[in-house]
């Protein structure tokens, strides 16, 4: 309780402490795990960034891979990312009441599951793999007219979820 970084933005306000609280916490701990960033980092001016106002950009420009954790070298499927984006942005909204429930974050994340094992592995030789290190792999870029947008931020909520992220309809 009280960790900061993990602190639901409503406890400031209400001093009290909920299930939507932890799901916000167990939101941070889902950003932590998909960009390899701590919930706090330092910015390239000294000062401090949550998690969450660091992946809000990439989301905007449609980049999953500036989202993902560079040490994965974009083995990871897309779909699979981006509904692991999307559940842990859900988690991290600003009121407990627009959070979802944890049946339904275990829900999503078994979705993200099944994206993930039903790809296409990519086959690595360590050879292949330090050559990968070397070269800066490209970041696939979605304009932002693939969105869907109500309320002039993105929505990342998309009716199939056999393909997630901004091209999904």
């Amino acid at each position: 309780m009280g960790t900061p970084g993990y602190v639901d933005p409503e406890y400031y306000n209400t001093f009290k402490l909920n299930e939507k609280s932890d799901v916000y916490s167990f939101g941070i701990v889902l950003l932590e795990l998909i960009t390899g960033q701590r919930s706090i980092m330092k910015t390239e001016d000294g000062d401090k960034m949550n998690v969450v106002h660091y992946v809000e950009p990439f989301l905007e420009t449609g980049d999953i891979d500036g989202v993902v954790d560079p040490r994965l070298h974009g083995d990871f499927s897309s779909n699979s990312a981006w509904k692991f984006v999307e559940v842990a942005m859900s988690c991290v909204r600003d009121r407990g009441t627009n959070r979802p429930t944890t049946n339904q974050i275990v829900s999503d994340l078994k979705q993200c599951l099944a994206a993930e094992l039903a790809r296409e592995p990519q086959s690595h030789h360590k050879k292949e793999v330090v050559k990968e290190k070397q070269t800066k792999s490209p970041i696939r870029k979605y304009s932002s007219d693939e969105y869907n947008s109500t309320s002039g931020s993105v929505s990342l909520t998309y009716g199939d979820y056999s393909t997630f992220g901004p091209t999904a309809r």
